[in-house]
């Protein structure tokens, strides 16, 4: 599956991290480094399947650990209503 970043989020990388403000509600949100590295993902407009493959290679982890842990950042962010899925 791939996804988009809400055309109303706002956010900087900033130390790392990553600060969101959906300006639409004015909600203000951090994502920590490995969440900030998913988010650019998302960005740069890969797959859910790259994201995990990606973030396995960096950490030298199992695709099924990353996997359950990536989908998680990437439920809540839908949820948070700041990415959207894509349907391309």
């Amino acid at each position: 599956m791939r996804y988009k970043i809400n055309k109303n989020v706002l956010w900087r990388v900033v130390d790392g991290e990553i600060i969101l403000v959906n300006a639409k509600n004015n909600e203000y949100s951090c994502l920590n480094p490995s969440g900030a590295e998913i988010w650019l993902m998302i960005d740069k407009g890969m797959d859910s399947k790259e994201i995990i493959s990606k973030l396995a290679e960096i950490y030298d982890a199992s695709v099924e650990m990353i996997g359950k842990e990536t989908k998680k950042v990437i439920n809540d962010l839908i949820k948070a209503k700041l990415i959207l899925t894509d349907p391309v």
